[in-house]
Order: structure tokens, then sequence, then C-alpha cells
């Protein structure tokens, strides 16, 4: 059975979907702490995540619904903990400001992820086809 480009499009956006319900969790807030010095001002972000993994360089999209209906992708921090899924965050845009200066505590925080290879190795036979 062949599908037109629109029907393809479709089956892919709800493949994603289905996925990115699947890889959801709601996680609590365990610290929120704005640091200033004299380069920058950001925020240190900890979520409790118990059993969450994830490899060094990959990111999650972070949901949170009072400040917004759009999730923002982040990328984690490692930590030492098993437990502790931690993010740094800049400023930039209205969602990270936002976050910024929000209390968090108790409000509602969705972790969908974690995206993304870890390092380059995963491009490199690409590259080297292009090169």
């Amino acid at each position: 059975v062949a599908l037109a480009p629109n029907g393809v499009a479709l089956v892919v956006c709800c493949m994603q979907r289905m996925q990115a319900l699947v890889s959801t969790r709601r996680m609590t807030l365990v610290r929120s702490e704005v640091v200033s010095d004299p380069v920058s001002t950001h925020l240190d972000m900890d979520l409790r995540a118990p059993g969450f993994r994830f490899q060094p360089g990959q990111w999650v999209r972070l949901h949170i619904p009072s400040l917004g209906m759009v999730g923002h992708p982040l990328t984690i921090v490692p930590t030492d903990s098993d437990e502790v899924l931690r993010f740094i965050v800049k400023p930039f845009g209205a969602f990270t400001t936002a976050m910024m200066s929000a209390d968090l505590t108790g409000k509602a925080i969705r972790v969908e992820g974690p995206y993304g290879h870890p390092g380059v190795a995963p491009a490199l036979p690409w590259a080297s086809a292009v090169a």
C-alpha cells in the first residue's frame, strides 16, 4: 500500500508523538538557585529523577505548563547521583528568562527524553562520506 506524501508525514508525526508520550516522565524539583558571577547569571536546577538514565551529551525537552505550553530543549549536566537530573540554564528567550524568577516548587514538571547521541561518533560515517 503506497501512501501519499501527506500520509507519510502524518504517520511520522503520529509516531513521534507516541514516542514523546512514552518517554515523558513527571519529576519533582529538589533545588533551584539563581547564581550570579561577574561573567553571567544562570539558574542551577536539580530534579528528582530516580531511575532516569542518560549519557553525557544527551538532552531532554522540559515541559513546565505554568510557564508555557511548549517544551524547551535543555542539555543534561552530569552529576555524581543517579537520583538527580541537573540543568544549568542561561536566560536567553522568554521561557528561560521566566524560569529565572518562577517559583517552581510543587509545579508540574515533565521531562521528555533523553534524546541525541553522545559525542560525535555517530556522525563520523556521514562526515567522511561528504568529505
